[in-house]
């Protein structure tokens, strides 16, 4: 079985039930240890609708918290939301401007690592992932 995660009528991410829940709980965590919406709505029906600007804001905070500590377990415990949220974001069409500001090149790299093994298609969620 497998969760979609949709902005709008559009498919961003389709990964397996406990995957998707292990990424919502840490999402969620987050934006309440740090006081912001995350802009994911709960999983029902194996679907959890985006608002794509609340967690593009949610990603710019985390990006920011990530450049300004130097705690290195703090830092990693970051890293996975933004990365997957890397690439949701990029799918969804909001990785505007605030978003760019603060991604650099390693994150552009691991986002392009991860959005290879990210499925999201609806037809093609069976298939096995490029490369």
């Amino acid at each position: 079985m497998s969760c979609f995660f949709q902005v709008g009528d559009s498919d961003v991410w389709n990964p397996a039930n406990f995957v998707a829940r292990v990424f919502h709980a840490e999402a969620l965590a987050l934006a309440q240890v740090f006081g912001v919406p995350p802009g994911l709505g709960p999983i029902v029906d194996d679907e959890c609708q985006i608002d794509g600007q609340a967690f593009a804001h949610f990603m710019t905070v985390l990006l920011r918290e990530h450049q300004k500590t130097d705690h290195i377990i703090l830092r990693s415990l970051l890293e996975g939301v933004i990365g997957v949220g890397l690439v949701l974001l990029e799918r969804a069409g909001e990785s505007g401007e605030e978003i760019s500001r603060d991604v650099g090149e390693p994150w552009e790299d691991r986002r392009r690592v991860l959005s290879r093994r990210m499925t999201y298609e609806r037809s093609a969620y069976m298939e096995e992932p490029p490369g």
